[in-house]
């Protein structure tokens, strides 16, 4: 459908990867990034949707590099209680 008609909203992946058991702890975020690209392209139009690239991009670099910093405390101070992501 999507391939045929322009205006499909559904993506065929979300089918699949919305059938994961770790979609119930992120459709929040998923939800609030779609809401926020969609808000940016209809507002400030694909100009500002490009130059907003960087600031979400240096926002999952973020997550990640905060993630890696707590592998590194936990394998210096041999602890494991820390859960930096669910799955």
């Amino acid at each position: 459908m999507r391939n045929r008609f322009l205006w499909w909203p559904l993506h065929p992946l979300g089918f699949t990867i919305g059938a994961g058991r770790w979609i119930s702890h992120l459709w929040f975020s998923i939800f609030l990034a779609w809401l926020l690209k969609s808000m940016i392209l209809r507002y400030g139009g694909p100009k500002l949707y490009r130059n907003t690239i960087p600031f979400f991009l240096g926002l999952i670099l973020g997550q990640y590099a905060c993630a890696g910093t707590w592998f590194i405390i936990d394998y210096f101070t041999k602890m494991t209680e820390n859960m930096v992501f669910w799955i």
